[in-house]
């Protein structure tokens, strides 16, 4: 393990020295050497604070004006310098920070191979502390805040079932407890409730400490609570107690009173259906007579309207049409050779249209023919064919070959001349032709339009007598029509009339009928005296009283069994809220002992090595569950508490205790005691006691008095 072996003070409380320092080191020399200073020295290089703070103004009150550093080595070679420069001019105060693997110029570097603990565990300043803060701190060192909330559950489920069913007891007897006693077996049926309580208040990532006060508190007020509501229910038991008899006997003669009621109710419905029947009976009776009467106006009046509606004479003969048909037909046959005349007398006609269409199509291409010859007899090349044929053949080859392309156009031309020629006088000839066919074609289709309009004539003639037919028999049908509809009407008349007369007799026939059925009714029906209605409402509503009066005493009861029944049950809850708060404290106290158990190990050892026969006590929870902080030691059944020992017995029993906390606490692990003023016997007795404690990078003791060699220990003499 690494060890601090050097300590260099440069203007620190203005000492300017080395401290050498192999293994566990005691400073001894008279006060004012300086010893205090290389401890604080020490604190200050590996934290950076002196007692005064760790600003840089506290800082720089603990060395001289020009400034000064500290520095600290190990057994490695590696060293860290602290310290403050004062600029003369400025009167500026710079800190430095240097160490072996930061250069100078990295002076806000922290290493943090050199790093302490947070804060100094100062042994005054913690027992100075308040008790939550002391027993939180030790807790949390010594990992009691690190129990997981599942666990805590589980460790509470096996301790309550102790508690309700005895040691041998386990979870599954609280998952299965039919097989307990009654008394046991309600209590065990609690927990359910218990539980959902439980977790609804262990939060995962809260400390076990915090988890268990929350939850002792929340337990604690549901007992209260279940107390405050079983002496409530209590109390209503006591206020019902002096009416319970009469209620339970006017309860047990409930059923009774029920079938009587119920008799009455069926009773009093009787007479009530009979008299209602009655008077329905009389009711319909009279709606009867009415009906009758009413049939037999209707009867009457349906008569009278029958003798004003005489039945009508024989039905119209129908007009006879068969003949108008007939010459209607006949006149249509004689319009149809007509319509064909006519239209073999247009083919005629439309074959002299298409001639004089086929004549203007010649006439056309005679035209063009005409013109194109025309343009050939204006264009003749004679004359340019002459002037060609005077060329000598001994010209140019160029002017030689022009000759003879001017001979082939001009040969060509005059061939087109001769077919335009040829071409114009046949299309002249089938002219001709043509004309001669439209003719005797024109004479033909003038003879058919003659004719055809003769024929429309005859047809216009023939059509207007078909007119002239239907309309007559038309008139003749339409006239035949209004006396069918008349006597129709008149036959519908008679006809519901007489229907009239017959169902105004059916229904006088029917009233008369439902009359005397009436009358049978009203005859069976009988009739009630309102006195003999008004008993049986009398005796209906005494039932309904009595049975009202039992209902009341039978709610009474009830209310009474239930209020003892929550009583009861806040009682088992309360009982289970205690027990559970048993269980809530075994498991407590089993977390903080098994907690603080390597620590009062590791004291007992240094007092022991001390010479003490004293066994070292840890008390943070009293019998209630409520935080403490006791610490003390007993000897031979007597406790004595830390405040009541002696100033050296207080030393000796606080550097044990820095001791055992130191070995819990991260980063370096330096132990540095003020041993004055330290009587004798017991700062022997600290020396013997923290000699073995080899696993520590520095122990340095100060001490103002004269300390010879100690096996284990480095003394060290300072001097002023």
């Amino acid at each position: 393990m690494t060890k601090l072996t050097k300590v260099h003070l440069r203007g620190f409380k203005g000492l300017h020295g080395t401290y050498m320092l192999d293994g566990p080191t005691v400073l001894t020399g008279p006060n004012g050497a300086g010893k205090s200073a290389c401890l604080e020295g020490i604190v200050y290089a590996l934290t950076g604070g002196v007692p005064g703070g760790r600003n840089l103004d506290s800082v720089a009150q603990y060395f001289e004006v020009r400034g000064g550093t500290v520095t600290v080595e190990d057994s490695d070679g590696r060293w860290i310098r602290r310290g403050v420069t004062r600029d003369a001019g400025k009167a500026k105060v710079s800190e430095v920070l240097e160490s072996s693997e930061t250069g100078p110029e990295d002076k806000a570097a922290r290493v943090e191979a050199w790093a302490a603990v947070a804060t100094v565990l100062d042994i005054k300043e913690f027992l100075g502390k308040s008790t939550e803060k002391r027993r939180e701190f030790i807790l949390a060192l010594c990992g009691a805040g690190e129990t997981p909330a599942t666990e805590i559950l589980d460790t509470l489920a096996t301790q309550y079932a102790r508690e309700v069913a005895g040691p041998a007891a386990t979870v599954e007897t609280l998952e299965r407890p039919e097989d307990l006693p009654p008394d046991v077996l309600a209590m065990a049926r609690e927990w359910g409730e218990l539980k959902s309580l439980a977790e609804a208040v262990l939060q995962p990532g809260v400390s076990a400490t915090k988890n268990f006060q929350k939850l002792s508190k929340t337990i604690k007020d549901e007992r209260l609570g279940a107390r405050r509501a079983g002496l409530d229910a209590k109390s209503a038991l006591r206020e019902l107690e002096t009416t319970i008899a009469g209620a339970r006997a006017a309860a047990s003669e409930l059923k009774t009173v029920e079938l009587v009621a119920a008799q009455a109710q069926s009773h009093h419905t009787a007479v009530a259906a009979q008299a209602a029947q009655g008077a329905e009976a009389r009711r319909n009776l009279a709606h009867c007579e009415m009906a009758i009467d009413t049939a037999c106006d209707v009867y009457a009046d349906a008569k009278a309207k029958l003798s004003e509606t005489p039945a009508p004479s024989g039905q119209p003969t129908p007009p006879n049409r068969r003949q108008a048909v007939d010459d209607i037909a006949t006149l249509v046959e004689k319009v149809q050779p007509l319509h064909e005349k006519d239209c073999q007398l247009q083919e005629p006609i439309e074959k002299g249209i298409e001639a004089a269409r086929a004549r203007r199509i010649k006439a056309g291409e005679l035209s063009v023919a005409r013109e194109s010859l025309k343009h050939h007899r204006e264009g003749d090349s004679a004359p340019l064919l002459a002037c060609m044929s005077q060329i000598p053949d001994t010209c140019h080859p160029k002017i030689l070959e022009l000759r003879k392309i001017v001979v082939r156009m001009t040969t060509a031309w005059r061939t087109e001349e001769r077919r335009c020629q040829g071409a114009v006088e046949g299309l002249e000839d089938q002219l001709g032709t043509l004309d001669e066919e439209r003719e005797h074609i024109d004479a033909m289709a003038r003879d058919a339009a003659t004719e055809k309009e003769k024929v429309k004539a005859e047809a216009l003639v023939l059509s207007d007598a078909i007119k002239t037919a239907r309309k007559a028999m038309d008139t003749l049908l339409a006239e035949y029509e209004q006396r069918l509809l008349a006597w129709q009407n008149a036959t519908s008349a008679h006809t519901r009339a007489t229907n009239g007369v017959t169902s105004a007799n059916d229904a006088v026939g029917v009233a008369r009928a439902a009359l005397e059925d009436a009358q049978e009714r009203v005859a069976a029906a009988g009739d009630f005296s309102q006195k003999e209605v008004d008993d049986v409402e009398t005796a209906l509503y005494g039932a309904q009283e009595r049975l009202r009066v039992a209902t009341e005493a039978a709610g009474v009861v009830r209310t009474y069994e239930e209020a003892a029944e929550y009583a009861r049950s806040k009682e088992v809850f309360e009982k289970a809220c205690k027990a559970f708060e048993k269980a809530l404290h075994t498991a407590r106290e089993a977390l903080v002992g098994q907690s603080t158990r390597g620590l009062l190990g590791d004291l007992t050892a240094v007092l022991a090595n001390a010479g003490r026969s004293e066994v070292p006590y840890l008390k943070l929870e009293n019998e209630r569950g409520r935080a403490v902080f006791e610490l003390g030691w007993t000897d031979n059944g007597a406790t004595v508490a830390l405040p009541a020992l002696s100033g050296g017995q207080a030393a000796l029993f606080c550097s044990a205790l820095a001791y055992a906390l130191i070995r819990r606490a991260t980063g370096r692990r330096v132990l540095l005691v003020e041993a004055d003023p330290v009587d004798d016997e017991n700062l022997l007795g600290l020396l013997k006691g923290l000699g073995p404690c080899d696993d520590l990078e520095a122990l340095v003791v100060a001490t103002a008095k004269y300390v010879d060699d100690t096996p284990g220990w480095a003394v060290v003499k300072v001097q002023q």
